[in-house]
C-alpha cells in the first residue's frame, strides 16, 4: 500500500499526518508529499509552523520500506531514492519551524521532536549491512557531533526517550494524551517569530555551522546584514529605539516589555 500524508490547517500551523498501514513504513510517495509540504511551508508567508504526526496507533514511523529497493535492481535506482529522501529532509533554509509529535524512530531533521512512548529511537541500518541514508549520518553529526553519532550508528540499538532527551536528540517528553496539542502549541508559538528571521537563523545554524569557522562567520554576517535591512526589521528597530527612549533604559531590562515580546514573538 502506498503511504499518504494528509494535511490540515489550524491557525498558522499545518498538521501533517503520515499514514501507511499496517506497519507505518516510509515510502517514495510519502517522501514526495513531504517535499511538497516543505515547499508549501517555505513559500506561504501565512504558515508559521508545521507539526508532523503519524496515523499508526502506537508509532510515528518505523523506517523506510526496505522492500522499495528489493529485489536488488542496481545502484542507480537506490541512489535516486536516497537522493529524494535526502532532499526532503534537508531544507535548513525554510523559515517555518517544524515540530515532530513522534513515538518511534525517525531521522532527526526538524527543529523540535516529541516522543511519549517507550519505543526505541535509533539508527538500526548497521544490522542490515549498510550505513544510514536520507541524512541519517549527516544530520546526527551536526546535532550530536562525530562521537555521539558514531556511537548511535555503530551500535544500532535503540535509545530510550529518556536517554535521547539526555543527549539532546529530543527536546521534551510529553504524555500521550497531551502530545499533539502540545506540539501544535509549540509550533504556533515559534511560528509567531518573523518568518524571514527564522529562515536566517536556521540557515546560519545548519549551513553556516557546518562550514569552517571563518566561512561560517562570513555566512552569519551576510544573513545579519540582509536581515537588518528588511522593512519588518526596520520597523521593529524603530519601535525598540522609541521604547528605549520612553523607558530611559534598554527594553530587554524591562520585565513587562520582555514578557509581551516573547509571547507576541516579535517586538511589534
Amino acid at each position: 500500500m502506498t503511504g499518504t500524508v494528509t494535511v490540515e490547517r489550524q491557525d498558522n500551523v499545518l498538521i501533517a499526518t503520515l499514514v501507511n498501514p499496517p506497519m507505518a513504513l516510509m515510502d517514495d510517495a510519502m517522501v514526495a508529499k513531504l517535499h511538497a509540504l516543505s515547499r508549501q511551508a517555505d513559500t506561504d508567508r501565512t504558515v508559521g509552523g508545521v507539526v508532523l504526526t503519524g496515523g499508526h496507533p502506537t508509532r510515528f514511523l518505523a523506517h523506510f520500506d526496505v522492500r522499495a529497493w528489493w529485489p536488488w535492481s542496481g545502484c542507480s535506482r537506490c541512489c535516486c531514492r536516497s537522493s529524494r529522501a535526502r532532499r526532503c529532509g534537508s531544507r535548513p533554509s525554510t523559515g517555518t519551524p517544524a515540530v515532530v509529535a513522534a513515538s518511534s524512530p525517525w531521522h532527526v531533521t526538524c527543529a523540535s521532536w516529541r516522543t511519549d512512548r517507550p519505543y526505541g529511537i535509533g539508527q538500526p541500518e548497521i544490522f542490515l549491512g549498510f550505513s544510514p541514508g536520507g541524512g541519517g549520518t549527516q544530520r546526527l553529526t551536526r546535532l550530536l557531533g562525530p562521537s555521539g553519532t558514531l556511537a548511535i550508528c555503530l551500535d544500532g540499538g535503540p535509545l530510550t526517550p529518556t536517554k535521547a532527551l539526555a543527549i539532546g536528540l529530543v527536546d521534551r517528553i510529553i504524555a500521550s494524551e497531551d502530545l499533539l496539542e502540545e506540539s501544535f502549541r509549540r509550533a504556533a508559538y515559534l511560528g509567531r517569530r518573523p518568518k524571514l528571521a527564522i529562515g536566517a537563523v536556521k540557515r546560519s545554524v545548519h549551513t553556516g555551522g557546518s562550514l569552517p569557522l571563518t566561512d561560517g562567520l562570513r555566512f552569519e554576517a551576510a544573513e545579519f546584514i540582509a536581515g537588518i535591512s528588511t522593512p519588518e526589521s526596520i520597523t521593529a528597530q524603530r519601535a525598540y529605539i522609541a521604547r528605549m527612549e520612553e523607558l530611559g533604559d534598554v527594553p530587554i531590562a524591562d520585565p513587562e516589555t520582555v514578557a509581551a515580546v516573547v509571547e507576541r514573538g516579535r517586538f511589534v
